[in-house]
């Protein structure tokens, strides 16, 4: 989800989670949210259920380790991602500077036959390193916040 960007549900369940964050954190609270930390907890599996968020950043998360290792390949300049949410299966397809077009239509293919779930990004790899080294948090490992979430979920 970009900044600013997404279903007002995608807004609301973000605003619990920074919520239920300052909670545990001994934080300001973020407004119009609920009181209790089981209030928030409830709304939350609720919203869950219906937007998959969590299993997507799941299959998300391996394709940020993914990539990282697939950037230090000699040559490549294009990545093609394909992220099924479902399945939490990511697949990446590597292309060389001298293979744009054919990056560009095994994109526009997987584009093309893409469900619901599933997502399909083209990545040009001097970007994922410029992006790294200015936001190291970008390709960070989100594990911890998934297993805050699980534990809050419980």
């Amino acid at each position: 989800m970009k900044f600013g960007g997404g279903s007002p549900k995608e807004k609301r369940y973000f605003s619990l989670v920074s919520d239920a964050f300052a909670v545990l954190e001994g934080c300001a609270r973020v407004p119009e949210t609920p009181d209790s930390l089981g209030d928030i907890r409830d709304e939350l599996v609720l919203l869950e259920k219906d937007l998959g968020i969590l299993a997507r950043l799941r299959a998300c998360s391996s394709s940020v380790r993914m990539i990282n290792s697939f950037y230090n390949y000699a040559g490549a300049k294009y990545c093609i991602l394909y992220i099924d949410y479902e399945q939490q299966l990511t697949q990446i397809d590597v292309f060389p500077a001298s293979q744009e077009k054919k990056a560009q239509e095994r994109f526009n293919t997987l584009e093309r036959k893409k469900e619901q779930m599933q997502d399909v990004l083209m990545v040009l790899v001097s970007s994922v390193k410029s992006l790294e080294a200015a936001y190291p948090n970008y390709s960070s490992d989100i594990s911890y916040f998934l297993g805050i979430m699980d534990n809050l979920a419980n």
